[in-house]
């Protein structure tokens, strides 16, 4: 085989594999990078794909392999050391993660496009000190980065120096946006506005961000996923009757302690709450991981046998309920292998409440913390986020179809509520701001656990982790009032929106 040949066979092999890359065959296109690396060790673009693909597939320390290699190779360093940041920070190894961004910016100071995940995650875990000089020097390379101006912006805002981030948005806006991240950018830019009064530029902005936000490729696709949750909630609500959901009660299982299940509507206080758990010696908690839903959606393989939701779930047996809860212990373990499993899981999720008849079955012992907060608040702060799109956050790009999404889940919550027995307690976000520890003690209570101290300076405790929702910032702080009666400042645009809220702005007290 001449070199020529040889060159054209790799290309072929490597066409194969991201041709089965795109059919979701990734084990396929492993083999075929595994086959050209055993006889070509050192192939840069083999090493690099393969390493992409298990960390796609949440292989991080295998990827770290791969990622190491082509270092040694000097093969793209700034391009893989950054990609070896994402790893470590999905390790939650945070020093080493910020190191290997730092080594990508350093390596490649005029190449943007490595500086944005790098300071977003330099942000988030305390050295924004290293991002602003990183993205400083960036900026004497190529001073009309409209991604640079957005991190500086952005960097202030973290900062609370509104108004210089209000100029660096600007230049960000006016040196061109990138479709595939106007929407943070604009999003961004929303919030500053608002913390400088400017409530209607605000809100002209945020109606923008959601513009671009549910035109991007993501979005687009998210309203073809199998865990469409409107489905659920149409199907939830022509059933579960009491006459339905007779027989379902509590039983003896084996192994692990029922979950404690912390559930609400996105933006309700969720994140604080699951924060405030955290902080507690006997619990860890799952940080939104798909567990329940993605099980559900398999349970025929779980079972051998097919399931249709809900009227098929009569017919489970003891004996395929206790398989079950098994294979959801064992999957939690594998999407989350740094946590402490001897630990009682706290599985948050907000949306989780409208599987609460799966909950009902398969962990009818298991207590439940129902997050509640001013329904408008709650609105209001889903259409100014820009959410990761998925079967829920598709539904927050216009205000009035939030409060839509709204009604129709919390109809289906009080349908679970007042048909089912379960152990629930609805915790009002402004009632914990109101009296924290009564409160606190209260949830640490009806969840079965003693009380710990650690709970009241939940925001100093194991505060390294890395927390990935929109409320980051929010809950590494003491409990305040500041996002309460957000939706005042916009009461003008709540004119449609409040008769949409009215019955559940009475059921929960806030009328």
């Amino acid at each position: 085989m001449n070199n020529q040949q040889q060159v054209l066979t790799i290309d072929q092999a490597m066409a194969k594999a991201e041709e089965s890359k795109k059919e979701k065959k990734p084990m396929v296109a492993l083999q075929i990078y595994n086959d050209i690396l055993n006889k070509y060790p050192h192939n840069l673009n083999a090493l690099f794909s393969r390493g992409m693909l298990l960390e796609e597939n949440k292989e991080y320390k295998a990827a770290l392999k791969d990622y190491n290699t082509l270092i040694d190779l000097s093969y793209d360093v700034h391009i893989v050391y950054s990609k070896m940041g994402d790893c470590y920070s999905k390790l939650m190894d945070n020093d080493i993660a910020v190191e290997c961004y730092i080594k990508s910016m350093q390596s490649k100071p005029d190449y943007v496009n490595t500086y944005a995940p790098a300071v977003s995650f330099m942000e988030r875990v305390g050295r924004l000190k290293d991002a602003e000089k990183l993205v400083d020097n960036a900026l004497k390379l190529v001073p009309k980065s409209s991604d640079l101006h957005f991190l500086k912006g952005k960097i202030y805002l973290k900062g609370k120096d509104y108004k210089r981030a209000e100029k660096h948005y600007a230049k960000a806006v006016n040196f061109g946006l990138f479709e595939r991240s106007a929407h943070i950018v604009l999003a961004e830019y929303s919030s500053v506005k608002e913390k400088l009064g400017k409530y209607d530029e605000a809100m002209g902005l945020a109606v923008q961000a959601q513009k671009f936000a549910s035109q991007t490729k993501d979005a687009l696709n998210a309203h073809t996923s199998p865990l469409q949750n409107t489905k659920i909630i149409e199907q939830s609500m022509g059933w579960f009757s009491k006459k339905d959901i007779k027989g379902w009660e509590k039983a003896d299982y084996t192994g692990k302690k029922a979950p404690v299940f912390l559930v609400g509507f996105p933006r309700s206080g969720t994140t604080l709450m699951e924060q405030i758990l955290f902080a507690h010696h006997n619990l860890t908690v799952t940080d939104e991981v798909q567990v329940l839903p993605a099980k559900m959606v398999y349970i025929n393989k779980v079972f051998g046998r097919e399931i249709q939701y809900p009227q098929d779930y009569a017919t489970i047996t003891h004996e395929e309920i206790q398989k079950w809860r098994d294979e959801y212990f064992a999957a939690m373990q594998r999407t989350l292998p740094h946590i402490d499993h001897s630990l009682r899981i706290v599985d948050k999720n907000p949306m989780s409440f409208i599987y609460m008849g799966a909950i009902k079955r398969f962990f009818p012992e298991s207590p439940m913390l129902m997050m509640i907060r001013d329904p408008r608040d709650v609105c209001l702060s889903c259409f100014f986020q820009t959410f990761a799109p998925n079967s829920d956050t598709v539904h927050f790009y216009d205000l009035k179809e939030t409060a839509t999404y709204y009604a129709k889940a919390m109809d289906l919550y009080f349908k679970f509520r007042d048909t089912m027995s379960m152990d629930i307690l609805e915790v009002k976000y402004e009632d914990m701001i109101d009296d924290f520890e009564n409160h606190a003690r209260n949830i640490i209570k009806f969840i079965g656990e003693e009380w710990d101290d650690n709970v009241l300076t939940y925001y100093e405790q194991k505060n390294s982790r890395f927390i990935k929702t929109p409320s980051y910032e929010a809950v590494k702080q003491p409990v305040n009032n500041k996002a309460v009666g957000r939706w005042q400042k916009y009461e003008k645009y709540f004119k449609e929106i409040t008769p949409i809220l009215q019955p559940y702005l009475k059921e929960f007290g806030y009328d």
